[in-house]
């Protein structure tokens, strides 16, 4: 058979087509793995480090246990800074004012005023967090470590037997604190310490649970609506009816006049 010259032609252009289309195809490949390369970013993680919380010294800033925000007391010397350095440790604690009372025969029960903060009115806080690397686990305690005492002289009065009630707690991590959440422990439906020296367990952390920041509060605002992710049901208006002082009346009717102080201390106990 005898091609034309425009057959042939035809032909050519087919055949070409089908060669360089392949090669366009497999070139394209090769050029799209030839446009690109990755470059790398390194750091390195070492030390133990420090949770980054407030120091009482310039930051008195302090999570709100109701919003998003935070919030600063009115007064910062109604919260104590704890400014020591550490990956896990209780960043602040708000101080438990009674007021004043006077001798009488029968027991006394008086509540803590709420805390004054930018913010509002807020129940008493504590606030802790865990930045460990790659471990995990604690517990959240509270204990009276010395009875309400005054000192006359050379003595030391003690309002014997005398207790602080804790109720309405809840627990509210940070803002952008995503990790997992610990639980309420077994006593945060209400406690009482006292000078036996017995803990109260608050909050628990469990294994891959706890990292973070928190902010524990007894007590709520009058205004108060649960924020998102909020660890515990709450009671509105109850800032100030939540933290109670008791006195029993073989005390009560036998009280030396003075500025009494008793300590609490909360404590991250680490778990295994």
């Amino acid at each position: 058979m005898k091609f034309t010259t425009k057959s042939a032609s035809v032909l050519l252009a087919i055949l070409v087509a089908s060669t360089v289309g392949g090669t366009i195809a497999s070139a394209e490949v090769k050029a799209g793995d030839a446009l690109k390369i990755e470059s790398s970013g390194k750091v390195k993680v070492e030390g133990e480090g420090d949770t980054g919380g407030p120091d009482g010294d310039k930051d008195k800033d302090i999570e709100d246990p109701e919003t998003d925000d935070k919030t600063t007391p009115t007064d910062p010397d109604e919260v104590d800074y704890n400014g020591e350095k550490g990956p896990i440790k209780v960043e602040a604690v708000s101080q438990l004012e009674f007021g004043k009372i006077q001798p009488i025969a029968k027991e006394i029960k008086q509540f803590s005023t709420p805390l004054k903060t930018t913010g509002g009115d807020r129940g008493a806080l504590v606030q802790f967090a865990d930045v460990r690397s790659e471990k995990f686990g604690y517990k959240l305690t509270a204990k009276m470590t010395e009875q309400f005492t005054t000192t006359k002289g050379e003595d030391k009065i003690k309002l014997d037997g005398s207790t602080i009630g804790y109720k309405n707690l809840i627990v509210k991590p940070e803002k952008g604190n995503t990790n997992t959440f610990g639980t309420l422990g077994k006593d945060a439906g209400g406690f009482t310490l006292g000078q036996d020296g017995s803990s109260a367990e608050v909050f628990v952390a469990g294994d891959k649970q706890g990292k973070g920041r928190y902010v524990a509060e007894f007590g709520q605002s009058k205004d108060y609506v649960a924020p998102e992710n909020v660890i515990g049901a709450g009671v509105a208006d109850t800032a100030d009816k939540s933290v109670e002082l008791t006195i029993p009346m073989k005390t009560a009717s036998n009280m030396a006049q003075g500025d009494y102080v008793a300590k609490i201390q909360w404590a991250l106990n680490v778990t295994p």
